[in-house]
């Protein structure tokens, strides 16, 4: 719920994971070579995974999932629909994932939460650390431009680190290279329904970045680098902290600190910080949220919480009431 305030505004904290609406996940997961995971996710409900106009009420396939466990230092992952780099090393598949009131508090670095169509990746690991080396492609289609569209292909990595006990910290890095289709029509095989179905939701995403529109119709490159950590104070307390620095023509540092103590029985709460400092000015942005959990069952709470937004088009403040109920 918001006051007055126009579109521009609306749009503002959409971006920034502010959902409004109904959403309805349904996870399913099986095992497999009794360590491999196989996991299928369907969802329904609210524009959060794309802002086309559409009601967003139709039940679509969102993600596809495998994970190999080849022995205790390495694994694998495939992921021919929905994937996310997010996914590579996580034990939670969900495009949830335990959300706090908006995306920027709880997922992470920016590079993470991209929608990367279809992915592979490799995780290492030993002793207290573990690397991930990733590689996505996408179909992008550029609705300015009449049957412009563009391949993207992400190369990810990631190296984490257990400097302490209950203390994570993370480097991650993401090179993005975009590059036109020489010919639409295609002959695409077995794969035709999965890649017509990424290049409909890769459309649909609210927001294309200033380098991403710009590169339609032509070879272009862009990478990030962030730095992220997580501090497990006890059981249910949680600090952390994440920067991440675009190096694109217009280089941007997105930044948040978020503190959570969120019991399975109790009364929770939540505090997040987070901007955006752009080098023009034009596009600097400050975000603060705050919440309290009231954990109804083990598989129902509410979550009513402040967001306060502001950025060069003005200030935006936004009551919620987050609430999330489970089979």
């Amino acid at each position: 719920m918001m006051g007055d305030t126009d579109e521009e505004s609306f749009s503002g904290v959409d971006r920034e994971g502010v959902r409004p609406g109904l959403l309805s996940r349904f996870v399913f997961e099986t095992r497999l070579r009794e360590m491999d995971r196989f996991v299928a996710e369907l969802v329904a409900g609210y524009k959060g995974e794309g802002n086309d106009g559409g009601s967003g009420s139709q039940l679509s396939l969102a993600k596809v999932f495998y994970k190999a466990e080849i022995s205790d230092w390495f694994s694998a992952v495939a992921i021919p629909v929905g994937a996310r780099f997010r996914d590579i090393d996580a034990a939670l598949v969900s495009s949830y994932q335990g959300m706090n009131l908006t995306e920027v508090s709880e997922l992470g670095p920016p590079l993470l939460n991209q929608h990367n169509g279809s992915a592979i990746g490799l995780t290492f690991r030993k002793s207290n650390i573990a690397a991930s080396l990733a590689q996505s492609i996408t179909n992008l289609e550029d609705e300015q431009v009449l049957n412009a569209a563009n391949r993207c292909f992400r190369t990810f990595g990631q190296v984490t680190c257990n400097i302490l006990r209950g203390v994570k910290l993370s480097l991650l890095g993401c090179q993005q290279i975009l590059s036109p289709f020489n010919n639409l029509h295609y002959s695409a095989g077995a794969i035709t329904v999965p890649v017509s179905f990424l290049r409909r939701r890769i459309a649909m995403d609210p927001e294309p970045s200033a380098e991403m529109s710009r590169g339609m119709g032509h070879v272009s490159s862009s990478s990030s680098i962030a730095l992220r950590l997580d501090s497990l104070v006890d059981e249910s307390t949680r600090v952390g902290g994440w920067i991440e620095i675009q190096n694109s023509r217009e280089k941007q540092v997105k930044w948040s600190v978020s503190i959570t103590d969120k019991p399975e029985d109790e009364v929770g709460w939540g505090m997040s910080l987070g901007g955006v400092i752009d080098g023009s000015r034009n596009h600097n942005q400050f975000q603060v949220e705050s919440y309290l959990k009231f954990n109804i069952d083990h598989r129902f709470s509410l979550s009513p919480g402040l967001v306060y937004l502001t950025n060069s088009n003005g200030r935006t403040v936004g009551l919620m009431l987050h609430s999330h109920w489970s089979l």
